[in-house]
């Protein structure tokens, strides 16, 4: 019942146009199209991690200016399309695939341990 009440306060509050309350609140995206894109920013986002830790390999301890350049911008945007796909994607959904899309992209000829 509380629940119920605090609910319909916040609907009445938020603003239309407020994309994080609507994912506050559960409504997720306003259309189809834009939860297509969120999951598009997330497989983007797993790649560019990829890039970075592969791109630690060729900075050679941060001494060549061109990889590193390439490793932090890679970086930074990886964890800025994190975020922003994880504005209408639930936080714990947007984080485990963003893992396993990293763990299953750069060790794809591991096979999943059979003796579990």
């Amino acid at each position: 019942m509380y629940y119920q009440k605090a609910r319909r306060t916040l609907l009445a509050l938020r603003s239309e146009d407020d994309l994080t309350s609507r994912s506050l609140l559960g409504d997720g995206p306003k259309t189809n199209c834009e939860l297509y894109m969120n999951w598009v920013i997330l497989f983007v986002a797993g790649l560019l991690e990829i890039v970075w830790a592969i791109g630690l390999k060729y900075t050679e301890g941060f001494t060549k200016l061109w990889p590193t350049v390439g490793t932090i911008c890679s970086l930074v945007a990886s964890f800025l399309l994190l975020g922003l796909a994880m504005k209408t994607l639930p936080v714990k959904t947007a984080y485990a695939i963003w893992v396993l899309l990293v763990l299953r992209l750069q060790m794809p000829d591991q096979a999943p341990n059979e003796q579990w």
